[in-house]
């Protein structure tokens, strides 16, 4: 966990903590989590932070990936293997 907050607090992202989904907002650059008193562990809250900040570097200012894709097409697949691999 501790690795986990070192790492994290040194990426520039905007992150949004209210609501219950995990989810990165091209639109706005920024990553919306619950809370961490709303995950089960923290280590599910950070996999799941460390996952949205995967997507994060696929913005355009940064890695430009194709962010693009719905869900059930190539292009959200290939994204989601990219977040949890890098996650």
């Amino acid at each position: 966990i501790d690795a986990a907050e070192q790492y994290l607090a040194a990426v520039t992202a905007t992150v949004i903590e209210g609501g219950d989904r995990a989810y990165y907002r091209p639109a706005t650059d920024s990553i919306h989590l619950p809370t961490l008193a709303q995950f089960d562990t923290a280590a599910h809250y950070y996999a799941t932070r460390a996952h949205e900040t995967i997507h994060w570097t696929g913005h355009t200012d940064r890695l430009n990936r194709d962010l693009t894709g719905r869900f059930g097409d190539d292009a959200y697949a290939a994204e989601e293997l990219v977040a949890e691999l890098g996650a």
